[in-house]
């Protein structure tokens, strides 16, 4: 591959940012058509143009300006010490096959690198880091057979797991081989399956597979799932246990902070609670519509999406539980508005109080969230992650604030605890 692409033009005026094919030493990728080991990407950024990025689009030190370059994406962000520093974000439609490569961040006036990021080849149109990538398995073992290999099918056409999502899931964090709080997700595991009406599973035969998959590899840091099906055909549930690698980039997009689009839902945040076949706070696999929101937040240039019920009240992102900072405590909805009883959120409302943070529990229109001193996400797989913007609008001082960053420490301490 040697394409270019030109310099980028907004309103008639060049912003002069290039991003062009460099290729010195560097780790072979995985691309689909295969490209040669090394083959890299690197950015080529103009500071005199960033730097006219007008003040009112431009935040206060370490914060990001944002501009829309084409079908792909910059940040100019100010140093904190003194200059521009630059960072490219990942913008491309990653495809089955494809990954994130490792790039460069170059000034054009002096050839200096700036910082090192994290680019992605292959189609047009953003992509973000916060999106699922496909992954090969390291490790599937299946209750009855143990470890099998995870080529080898496993569910049966008509279990109904397939043909209507009709089964129970939970994903979790493994940390050098020890998954965090397995069972309390293998309790929830349950508790979903009882709404579901699914055969109630057994924990711990279940807890008993994860040790089997996870005792076949070499201590991983990566994503466990628990999966419980109805099976088909009369032959019984199938419970299996499936390890696949920790996706990159969450320590990157933790120190820059993410963006979040609000997407409302066409019900009242009392209705949905009051109505047990919408399935509230169960983790099924029916899970198009939050894939389908994650999607629609990135083609808003977002991260991720928040939900909002009818009302405009914050509910939950698609995969994670939503809080923020105002006038010195921490506020996150509650459980009664149907939002999932999230395993990291438990820990972290633990954490709140031993810091001496007082904690509230409520309902929370969007606005509050955008006028709060700090707001982050929580989730199992990417742990506390910063909101800096909710649908464009710059949150507190627009960087990743304190609180989030002693959430994230108190987190790894109860993993460290165990």
């Amino acid at each position: 591959m040697s394409q270019r692409v030109d310099r980028a033009v907004r309103d008639g005026e060049p912003l002069g940012l290039t991003l062009d094919e460099v290729d010195p030493a560097g780790e072979p990728g995985r691309l689909d058509p295969p490209c040669p080991a090394g083959q890299h990407l690197g950015a080529l950024v103009d500071p005199d143009h960033a730097a006219r990025v007008p003040a009112g689009e431009r935040d206060r030190d370490g914060c990001r300006a944002r501009r829309d370059i084409g079908h792909d994406r910059a940040l100019a962000i100010r140093d904190r010490r003194d200059g521009l520093d630059h960072e490219v974000v990942p913008a491309a439609v990653l495809s089955e096959g494809e990954e994130l490569r490792p790039a460069v961040v170059v000034a054009r006036d002096t050839g200096e690198e700036r910082a090192g990021v994290r680019l992605a080849v292959g189609g047009g149109g953003h992509r973000s880091t916060i999106a699922h990538v496909p992954s090969t398995p390291l490790a599937l073992a299946v209750l009855g057979r143990g470890v099998v290999d995870p080529a080898v099918p496993l569910l049966r056409a008509d279990d109904e797991a397939v043909l209507r999502g009709r089964a129970a899931f939970e994903t979790m964090r493994v940390y050098a081989g020890v998954p965090f709080r397995v069972d309390l997700h293998l309790r929830r595991l349950a508790e979903s399956a009882r709404v579901l009406e699914l055969p109630a599973p057994d924990p711990d035969a279940l807890a008993s597979l994860v040790g089997e998959a996870l005792a076949s590899l070499d201590r991983p840091d990566a994503v466990l799932r628990v999966v419980w099906t109805p099976g088909a055909g009369g032959d019984g549930s199938i419970g299996f246990v499936l390890v696949t690698a920790l996706p990159a980039g969450f320590d990157e997009m933790r120190a820059r902070g993410i963006e979040l689009a609000s997407l409302q839902l066409a019900i009242g945040a009392s209705t949905r609670r009051e109505s047990p076949w919408l399935l509230p706070g169960v983790k099924s696999t029916s899970y198009a519509v939050n894939m389908a929101a994650q999607a629609e937040a990135r083609r808003r240039g977002a991260d991720d999406a928040l939900f909002l019920s009818l009302e405009g009240v914050a509910l939950e992102c698609p995969t994670s539980n939503i809080w923020f900072v105002e006038d010195g405590a921490l506020h996150t909805p509650a459980l009664e508005l149907g939002i999932l009883a999230g395993v990291t959120r438990e820990t972290l409302i633990a954490a709140g109080d031993e810091a001496g943070l007082r904690l509230v529990e409520g309902a929370y229109p969007r606005e509050r969230l955008v006028a709060a001193a700090e707001v982050f996400t929580s989730s199992s797989v990417r742990e506390v992650m910063p909101v800096v913007r909710l649908d464009g609008e710059q949150v507190g001082d627009g960087c990743p604030g304190p609180v989030a960053a002693e959430m994230q420490s108190a987190l790894r301490r109860a993993v460290d605890r165990g």
